[in-house]
């Protein structure tokens, strides 16, 4: 199998995969609006809970919260591709590229984590906890 064909099949699993996921999540919200909708026209006691509930899960969060996982997968993914590059055994111009491609997420992955471990620094100190 040539390689534009079996990256064209993983690019397009990839977007079928985060299509499904978006999906799922509009009909959780279709589902849930739709059910307070009901209870605030039949002045429904419960109608006070379901907006709890959507207060309480679009509630303040921090900014970055997800930042330590995400750099930890990016920079996963860019030492496996660096070390994918070296050991595959391609030629010198072929590895060349290979490292060129996984020094962007490794970088990336290094910058979000030094920016989780800034902020929660700087939200320790805010706090007092030195």
């Amino acid at each position: 199998m040539p390689e534009t064909e079996m990256i064209t099949i993983i690019a397009t699993f990839f977007f079928v995969l985060v299509g499904f996921v978006f999906l799922l999540r509009l009909i959780k919200g279709w589902l849930l609006h739709r059910t307070l909708r009901e209870a605030i026209m039949r002045d429904s006691a419960s109608a006070s809970e379901l907006i709890a509930r959507i207060e309480q899960a679009d509630g303040p969060r921090f900014v970055g919260a997800n930042d330590d996982r995400n750099g930890l997968v990016l920079v996963a993914l860019g030492l496996a591709l660096g070390v994918f590059g070296l050991v595959a055994g391609f030629d010198v111009s072929e590895q060349r590229a290979l490292l060129g491609a996984a020094v962007f997420p490794l970088f990336t992955g290094a910058a979000l984590l030094a920016r989780f471990f800034w902020q929660r620094r700087e939200r320790r100190d805010a706090i007092g906890e030195g």
